[in-house]
């Protein structure tokens, strides 16, 4: 998995956005939450 600093939640709670520096470039990767535990 990768190593986020900052997880950001979205407003309706179903997507975890996460920004990641790769390579010197600033990628984002979005997980997809259907159903909080």
């Amino acid at each position: 998995f990768w190593a986020q600093p900052l997880p950001s939640p979205s407003a309706d709670g179903t997507r975890i956005s996460f920004n990641s520096n790769r390579s010197g470039s600033v990628q984002q990767y979005i997980l997809w939450t259907p159903s909080n535990p």
